[in-house]
């Protein structure tokens, strides 16, 4: 595979929310405190102790956890001004917004953000510069997108320890330079963040070290980021060192990497575990596992993983793949223009493959194929594919019975695939298979023959197919 866009690819990351709880002042040495004392010093009107005791009540430390009173022991530090308190009283009242859409539950996670903004939460700082980044609009309040805005909030986060912040700043002003000021760099944002241990941003200098974006380019610095951030499970830093090793030569080890980023949703992950397994000459092929992982890329949406299924499929025997495959291969013939004849000519291969085995789409394809040289065969498999229902096939049918093309002409017959084929036709379909222009082929019936002809028609239908005139 070829990396030279590493850009194009991996900087997919969205924003990320502030969503965790975090111990006070996210030091994560702080000693938990003890739940007895804790809850002795909250009834005493400790508002610091309060706040405590929520998370401690929230997170099931030392406790049951009872999510319920965590919140009541939140409002009431929260009312005495504790900052990191009204960022949980937001929270709350944001996630009942988001189940709800109550707009005063959305409005009260505003006002006490700004609370706790002005406090000195950098979590609600962090958060107050992601609104005005994408703008908020829910009745009775709207916040219109405003970088400057939220670059000002994200350098208060900074200052107060926010490794979010920096990563969110560093983004911001990567893409707008002109936001910088007093010597700014983004660079210097990724690298504060990263070092914090931002997994996020350990993954983009990591990429930055790669490209050469903002820096030189360092390989030994990209993969050490990389490996960083791999370890602390940022899926495209894991897929990113996996494809290392596997330039080593390390496909088990790759393998791995893969698999973690993989199990977190990323679709090209699953892609590239699906083509080891399959093409990779330093590992026994196993066929199970990479249908697997390229039917988890294709529901992931994943383009090329769904090319490659169907290519798999088709070598395994599977008659709808191998009509599908065709279909790729003949689509193929005419991208960009110059004709490949030797697509051509391997997309019949496979339709043949597919309509021997029944599969009524690929009898009408070589039936379109081989109309012109052989009439006597296209007359046969678009009869079977008639007698499976479809209605392409049925029509052209129609057309060769009218024609007396490889068979007598019949216009009882002719009629009766016509009114079934357009019986079947999906909906919408109106100008598919020349109807517009082959319909004046087929000559006006009198009442009493339409009569027969309908009846003869239903028939058939009602017959599964097994009772149809001229067969």
């Amino acid at each position: 595979m070829n990396y030279t866009g590493v850009g194009s690819l991996f900087f997919l990351i969205l924003s990320v929310a502030v969503a965790w709880f975090v111990w006070e002042d996210s030091d994560s040495s702080t000693a938990i405190p003890d739940y007895s004392t804790t809850k002795l010093l909250a009834e005493q009107g400790d508002g610091e102790a309060q706040y405590q005791l929520g998370l401690l009540l929230l997170r099931g430390l030392g406790v049951t956890s009872d999510p319920e009173e965590a919140q009541q022991w939140f409002q009431k530090s929260a009312d005495s001004g504790n900052a990191h308190a009204q960022f949980q009283v937001s929270q709350f009242h944001d996630r009942k917004f988001q189940s709800s859409e109550n707009p005063e539950h959305g409005i009260k996670a505003f006002n006490w953000l700004k609370k706790a903004c002005d406090k000195g939460s950098w979590e609600a700082q962090t958060k107050m510069g992601q609104i005005y980044l994408n703008g908020l609009q829910i009745e009775g309040l709207e916040v219109s997108p405003d970088q400057g805005t939220a670059a000002f909030w994200f350098r208060r986060a900074a200052k107060n320890g926010s490794s979010n912040a920096n990563y969110q700043l560093a983004k911001l002003l990567d893409a707008n330079p002109k936001l910088a000021k007093n010597g700014e760099e983004s660079l210097d944002y990724y690298k504060k963040a990263a070092e914090q241990g931002n997994p996020d941003a350990q993954y983009w200098l990591g990429v930055i070290y790669l490209e050469g974006k903002l820096t030189r380019r360092n390989h030994g610095l990209a993969i050490e980021w990389m490996n960083k951030a791999a370890q602390q499970g940022q899926p495209y830093a894991e897929y990113m060192v996996a494809t290392e090793l596997e330039r080593e030569g390390k496909i088990q080890e790759a393998l791995n990497y893969y698999a973690r980023s993989a199990e977190q949703g990323f679709a090209e992950a699953h892609y590239k575990i699906g083509l080891i397994y399959r093409f990779d000459t330093l590992i026994d092929a196993d066929l199970e596992k990479a249908e697997f992982h390229l039917t988890k890329a294709t529901e992931l949406g994943h383009s090329k993983a769904k090319e490659e299924r169907i290519g798999l499929l088709a070598e395994q025997g599977d008659a709808e793949n191998q009509y599908y495959f065709g279909n790729l291969l003949k689509n193929r013939y005419f991208d960009g223009g110059a004709r490949k004849s030797f697509l051509h000519d391997q997309a019949y291969v496979w339709y043949e493959k597919s309509a021997n085995q029944g599969y009524p789409a690929a009898q009408n394809e070589m039936g379109k194929h081989l109309y012109l040289g052989n009439p006597e065969k296209a007359f046969s498999l678009y009869r079977q594919a008639a007698h499976q229902g479809l209605s392409p096939a049925q029509w052209n049918l129609a057309i060769m019975y009218m024609k007396g093309e490889a068979t007598e002409r019949d216009r009882m017959t002719a009629n009766m695939w016509r009114i079934i084929s357009e019986s079947t036709r999906p909906a919408g379909d109106m100008y598919s298979y020349g109807r517009m222009s082959a319909r004046f082929q087929f000559a006006p019936l009198n009442e009493t023959e339409m009569e027969e002809v309908q009846a003869l028609a239903q028939r058939c239908m009602e017959t599964d197919y097994e009772v149809c005139a001229g067969t």
